[in-house]
C-alpha cells in the first residue's frame, strides 16, 4: 500500500486509481456525450452553450448524425477505431436523462469490442435500482456519482447511499466525483467519509476551471483565476492537495484523487490527440510536437478542384499519396506542404494556403497562412515528421 501521494502534472492521488482513470491517463478513453439535457443547474458546469440543454450527441469531437441507434453506432465505432480507444466514458448533460439510449450504446460497444472495452458513466441523478439493473445488464463497468454540492456534507442521508449499495450488488465499480471547490475542505471530508461508509471505492476531485458558460456564476461567488492567462480557479488545487493528504490518513485504503487542469490538457487530451493523429494522418501531412497536423490546401468550387487535382497528377507529377480531394463542409484539395510551397503560383485562383489543424473529427483549424509570391512563414518546426 502506498504511503506517499503520487503527483504528476499537478494531479495527485493516494490509493489505486479506478480503471476509468487509468485509461484516461493513457489517452485511451473515448468521451461519449449522449445528451446535453440535464435537470440540474450547477453554477460550475463547464458544458458549452452549443451542448447544454440541447439533445445532441458527440463521440469525442465527432457530432453524431441521425436519430436512431442504428445510425449512431457506426459513427461511434469509427471514432473508437480512429483513436484506438480501449474504453468509453459516458457523460452529458446527465446521461441518465436518456437511460435506454445509454444502455443501447453500452450494448453496442460491448458487442463490437468485447467485455474488456471498459465503460464508465457520470450521473447526478438519484437512480432507481431498475435503472441500474438496465445499465448493469448492458455491461456498465463503473458508475461515478456526481452529488449536488449542497448535499456533500449530508451524503449519508440521501438516496445516493442506496444507489451506491445497489451498484455494488450489481457488480459495478462505484465512486464519487466532484469539482474541487476552494475552501470546501470540511464538506469534502464529510462527503468522503459518508461515501466510504456507504460502500463507494474512491473520491475523484477535478480542478475547478472557468469556461465561457460558467464565468459569470464563478465570478459572482468570488472565485478568482490563478492568473490572467489561466482558466484555473485560485485555491482549487490547494484544497485538493490538502484533502488528499487528510483523507488518506483518516480513511486508509480509500482512494482519493485530485485531477488537475494541467494534467487533463497536458497529458490526457494530448495523448488522445496523439493516438488519433497517428492513426488518421495522411502521408501528405506533417506531424507536430503539439499533436497537430500541417498541410497545404486549395479551395474553390468542386469543378475547379477536380480540374486542379487532375493537373496536379498529370501536369505536375505529384504522387497520388501526396494529394487528396475532400468534399463536404471542408471542400478542398489537401496536399503536401513541401509540394505546395513549390507550385502554388500555378493555383493562385484557388487561394493556396498552409493550415495547421487538430487531428479531430471536426478538423479544428488553429492557424492558416495564405501563400503569395512572398516566401511563407513555416507553421511548424522544420524537424516535424510526415504522416505514415
Amino acid at each position: 500500500m502506498a504511503t506517499e501521494a503520487e503527483t504528476f502534472q499537478g494531479s495527485r492521488h493516494k490509493g489505486s486509481l479506478p480503471l476509468g482513470c487509468i485509461q484516461c491517463r493513457q489517452g485511451a478513453k473515448m468521451v461519449m456525450f449522449v445528451s446535453g439535457l440535464c435537470p440540474s443547474d450547477c453554477f460550475y458546469c463547464p458544458v458549452s452553450e452549443a451542448k447544454i440543454d440541447h439533445d445532441v450527441l458527440f463521440a469525442n469531437e465527432r457530432k453524431l448524425e441521425g436519430t436512431t441507434m442504428e445510425e449512431w453506432l457506426p459513427q461511434v465505432f469509427a471514432e473508437v477505431q480512429a483513436t484506438g480507444a480501449w474504453g468509453t466514458g459516458i457523460t452529458g448533460g446527465d446521461p441518465l436523462v436518456v437511460p435506454e439510449r445509454v444502455a443501447g450504446f453500452i450494448r453496442g460497444l460491448k458487442a463490437e469490442y468485447g467485455p474488456e472495452h471498459h465503460v464508465h458513466l457520470y450521473t447526478q441523478q438519484f437512480a432507481k435500482r431498475e435503472t441500474l439493473e438496465l445499465l448493469a445488464d448492458a455491461g456498465l463497468d463503473e458508475l461515478r456519482i456526481h452529488p449536488h454540492e449542497w448535499l456533500w456534507a449530508r451524503f449519508g442521508s440521501t438516496p445516493y447511499v442506496r444507489m451506491v449499495q445497489d451498484a455494488r450488488e450489481l457488480g459495478m465499480t462505484i465512486g464519487v466525483e466532484i469539482p474541487c471547490i476552494p475552501e470546501r475542505e470540511e464538506d469534502i471530508a464529510l462527503l468522503a467519509k459518508q461515501a466510504h461508509e456507504a460502500g463507494a471505492m474512491y473520491l475523484n476531485m477535478n480542478e475547478l476551471e472557468y469556461s465561457t458558460i460558467n464565468a459569470d456564476p464563478l465570478r459572482d461567488r468570488g472565485f478568482e483565476l490563478v492568473g490572467d492567462e489561466d482558466n484555473r480557479v485560485h485555491g482549487s488545487m490547494e484544497t485538493g492537495y490538502r484533502s488528499v493528504s487528510r483523507l488518506w490518513k483518516e480513511l486508509p485504503g480509500f482512494t482519493v484523487h485530485f485531477c488537475s487542469s494541467r494534467f487533463k490538457d497536458g497529458t490526457q487530451l494530448t495523448k488522445r490527440l496523439g493516438r488519433r493523429r497517428d492513426r488518421t494522418a495522411k502521408p501528405y501531412m506533417e506531424k507536430t510536437e503539439d499533436m497537430t497536423v500541417v498541410f497545404g490546401i486549395l479551395e474553390g468550387t468542386m469543378d475547379a478542384l477536380v480540374a486542379a487535382y487532375d493537373r496536379l497528377i498529370t501536369e505536375y507529377d505529384v504522387p497520388v499519396e501526396w494529394v487528396g480531394l475532400r468534399s463536404g463542409p471542408k471542400r478542398r484539395i489537401e496536399i503536401a506542404p513541401w509540394v505546395l510551397e513549390e507550385i502554388y503560383e500555378g493555383f493562385l485562383e484557388l487561394h493556396p494556403a498552409l493550415v495547421e489543424e487538430y487531428p479531430t473529427a471536426d478538423a479544428l483549424e488553429i492557424e492558416r497562412i495564405p501563400l503569395s509570391r512572398n516566401p511563407p512563414t513555416p507553421l511548424a518546426d522544420a524537424g516535424t515528421e510526415t504522416g505514415a
